[in-house]
């Protein structure tokens, strides 16, 4: 599966940045931004690569999950057991998000999932729904400064 430059710069590094800022926030209410970018963008790299290769269904989510977790342990200084945890949370989340919303679009007949998986633009704009999501639960959890590194130490 070839992804043009386009999709990636519309969906995939806006996903893959609120991946990152979600997942620091968890484990730092006071994650360094320049740490969340680069974080963010290799991210949406290793995105790309691991959508091209042919993985068997969801097994893609399971090395991008890993592939977060140990950029958070190199470029984030978090360690492994912390960043792995959260790592898996932040990836549980986007796929229940993804769920949802292609659940809601099918359900009400929208768009068929072929529609939806074909068109790039359809890709585009229906990535920013859970993006924002994502965006606002790091905005709530930074907000309440919620540190789940506290729960996992317990």
């Amino acid at each position: 599966m070839k992804t043009p430059i386009f999709l990636w710069l519309m969906k995939d590094i806006p996903e893959s940045l609120a991946m990152a800022a979600l997942m620091m926030h968890m484990a730092d209410c006071k994650s360094n931004a320049l740490v969340i970018v680069k974080v963010g963008i290799v991210y949406a790299a290793a995105e790309v690569i691991a959508g091209s290769v042919p993985f068997t269904p969801g097994v893609h989510v399971i090395v991008l999950s890993m592939v977060l977790g140990i950029l958070a342990i190199i470029l984030g200084g978090l360690e492994m057991k912390t960043a792995l945890i959260l790592a898996a949370a932040a990836c549980s989340i986007l796929i229940l998000a993804d769920y949802v919303l292609y659940s809601l679009l099918i359900g009400f007949e929208l768009f068929t999932l072929e529609q939806l998986l074909a068109e790039t633009r359809l890709q585009i704009v229906f990535s920013y729904p859970h993006t924002v999501l994502i965006l606002a639960l790091t905005y709530i959890l930074r907000k309440k400064e919620v540190n789940l590194i506290r729960v996992f130490k317990r």
